[in-house]
């Protein structure tokens, strides 16, 4: 019978619990107890066992912790109890850990009868006590084997490749060695028990609840040898003692090239893979040097790919294109340039094993054995076949120019000497220099070849026979060509022109001429490109904004030599302006103030601002004194400005210049303006 509300008559209603509590109340006699109900919600347990962690336990396991989560678990209480419906099933201890969760460590039976089981848990002392049951929550399975100790059962593949990621299998096993679930998740790592290589990679992982195994990839091991061991130990979870694997062997993996000259030994293992440095080589003569296979940690590995072997040195004698044999083969080189160079060994056969190059290798030239002569035109090119590249370029009779003779070795390289030289020509009026030395091998000679056509020079050493003479390719001579260049006037104002006139001399019609012109941090511009008329003349006029050099120049022809005019210089005055100004003589009270105002061309950003110079002259006893003098720099517009106070009677004048400056000449003072001050 439901209860009835009061003043509702007696029709049943449904009853409803709107707080509850899991505490048990003790009440006196006679003591009354109000309950608050509402409508709307059926009544709930006080309390309960939510659920159990892990949900199932096998016959044998032993001491395992399970967490029970429920509600209400009071704290007060000195004593926690669990208990399991049926047999066979024993909690050996308990542990509150909030007011929702319990842990307690459970043993099961080997002979425990299996299937669900009740679990209860109270809690008593110093507190209002409380007892909770949750159905069927922990299940009793049948009996397997119970995990005692780690094994590893498998390493893959069976020989790793050093430095190359592997997999190693770790097994959890009862006493008897055979496979056994873990009760909970146990964390395991891997060391290197025996080996004298470097264990890396990923070292850890854990065996899930209830499984017996977990495989952990990505391990890597360093080196290539024979009898390495792994330990697994337990690092949370189940106590389970460690294991060490079978001894398996870990092999070399190709992964590059590695290439060893003179001076250098292999090292494998190490960071470089090589000991030693390179040692210093002779232009033209054969050295040997190894190329191996390698893995990645510089041990040698059996291979016959085919190696190619460059050089930094283009003018090198390199080998052909070999095969390795078991992983290694000799191969000759010769250096041809002096200085620092390298060598490279390449794999043909798989581009995608890293190339090795060596460190600088210093090359030294050879002993002296020929003289070199280089002419205008040509330049040295030392390990090349004919040790210069180029050709001579023409020259004008009667124009000296300079060789250059050095001492080489059989590959063109200079070579330190002393020896004293001489130089002949084909051209019996050539102008020939004084014999001397050389000076650290090499020496440059002025000589004038005189005779227009086809002319050679010679070099040739007189302290040592035996050295091999050089001499050039044949020399085109032509006449001379003789160059002038004039101007109309040698210094205007700013704004006004001037006109330079060329004359180029015999065979000078119809030449192609170069006018140039320079000035402070300006380089030498074209400003004009003229052609001679029948009389070998051209003219040309320019207004250059300040002073400046200008020359003109004639580039040659094959049948003219080239010339360069001698240089002239225009100068370019400023131009400066006064204002005011007025015509005649301006009367003006005494103690009057005038803004003056000077204007300064050229105006120009890349020129530094001009300076005026502002003078006040005063008539006395009929001579004009300098009284008064201000320099003014120019504002970004040209301008500058002085304000001058007339303080006594009298005939004045005033007037302005721009004096000179890195860029223009002094300008011209503008003209009087004259006060009477009264």
């Amino acid at each position: 019978m439901s209860p009835v509300l009061p003043g509702r008559g007696a029709t049943p209603m449904p009853t409803f619990v709107t707080r509850s509590t899991s505490r048990l109340r003790t009440l006196a006699i006679g003591q009354a107890l109000v309950l608050l109900v509402a409508l709307g919600a059926p009544i709930t347990a006080l309390a309960s066992v939510d659920s159990v962690s892990p949900s199932s336990l096998a016959q044998g396991a032993t001491n395992q912790p399970v967490t029970i989560t429920g509600s209400d678990f009071e704290r007060r209480c000195r004593t926690y109890e669990v208990t399991f419906s049926g047999t066979g099933v024993t909690a050996t201890g308990v542990e509150r850990q909030s007011h929702t969760v319990m842990t307690a460590y459970v043993t099961v039976a080997g002979a425990a009868p299996l299937g669900p089981r009740d679990v209860t848990v109270r809690g008593s002392g110093r507190c209002d006590g409380f007892s909770f049951t949750g159905t069927g929550k922990l299940t009793v399975t049948a009996g397997g084997a119970i995990a005692t100790k780690l094994a590893i059962t498998s390493i893959s593949p069976a020989s790793p490749t050093a430095g190359a990621a592997f997999s190693v299998t770790v097994q959890a096993q009862d006493a008897a060695g055979n496979p056994a679930a873990v009760t909970s998740a146990t964390g395991v790592t891997l060391s290197l028990n025996t080996g004298t290589g470097t264990l890396g990679g990923t070292l850890t992982g854990t065996i899930a609840s209830g499984a017996s195994s977990v495989t952990i990839s990505g391990v890597t091991y360093s080196k290539a040898e024979a009898g390495v061991r792994l330990t697994v130990t337990r690092t949370s979870g189940m106590t389970l003692a460690s294991g060490t694997s079978a001894a398996f062997t870990v092999v070399a993996g190709f992964t590059r090239l590695q290439l060893l000259v003179p001076g250098e030994r292999a090292a494998p293992g190490t960071p470089s893979g090589k000991t030693g440095a390179p040692t210093a080589q002779t232009a033209g003569t054969a050295f040997t040097v190894i190329v191996n296979a390698v893995d990645a940690n510089w041990n040698v590995v059996s291979s016959t790919h085919t190696v190619a072997i460059t050089s930094s040195d283009l003018n090198a004698t390199l080998p052909a294109n070999a095969a390795l044999v078991a992983g290694t083969r000799t191969f000759s080189v010769t250096l041809k340039t002096a200085g620092s160079r390298t060598a490279t060994a390449t794999d043909v056969t798989d581009a995608t094993k890293t190339p090795s190059t060596s460190p600088p290798i210093t090359v030294n030239p050879g002993p002296f054995t020929r003289l070199q002569l280089l002419v205008p035109g040509e330049t040295a090119a030392p390990g090349t076949a004919s040790g210069k590249s180029g050709a001579p370029t023409t020259q004008a009779a009667g124009v000296p120019f300079t060789v250059t003779v050095n001492a080489v070795d059989a590959s063109w390289n200079v070579a330190s000497s002393t020896h004293t030289v001489r130089i002949t020509s084909s051209d019996p009026a050539a102008t020939l220099p004084a014999n001397a030395a050389l000076a650290a091998g090499t020496r440059a000679f002025g000589l004038t070849l005189s005779t227009a056509g086809s002319r050679t020079v010679t070099a040739t050493d007189l302290t040592d026979g035996s050295k091999t003479a050089s001499t050039s390719p044949p020399i085109s001579v032509v006449s001379s060509a003789t160059l002038s260049l004039t101007r109309s006037r040698g210094m205007i104002a700013y704004g006004e022109s001037v006109t330079f006139f060329v004359q180029l001399g015999m065979g000078g019609a119809g030449r192609p001429i170069v006018l140039e012109y320079t000035s402070v941090g300006v380089p030498w511009t074209t400003i004009a490109n003229l052609t001679t008329n029948t009389a070998g003349a051209a003219a040309f006029t320019y207004a250059p904004t300040r002073t400046g050099y200008v020359r003109a120049r004639f580039a040659g022809a094959p049948d003219l030599g080239a010339a360069i005019s001698p240089v002239l210089i225009v100068g370019v005055r400023q131009v400066v302006t006064l204002a005011p100004s007025h015509a005649g003589v301006m009367t003006i009270a005494r103690g009057r103030s005038i803004t003056f105002r000077s204007t300064v061309r050229p105006l120009r950003a890349d020129l530094l601002p001009s300076i005026v110079t502002f003078r006040f002259y005063r008539n006395v006893g009929g001579a004009w004194v300098l009284r008064y003098q201000r320099n003014v720099p120019t504002d970004a517009s040209g301008v500058a400005r002085t304000t001058f106070t007339f303080g006594a009677s009298g005939t004045w004048y005033a007037r302005a210049f721009a004096p000179r400056t890195p860029y223009n000449s002094i300008s011209r003072s503008t003209p009087r303006e004259v006060f009477r001050v009264r």
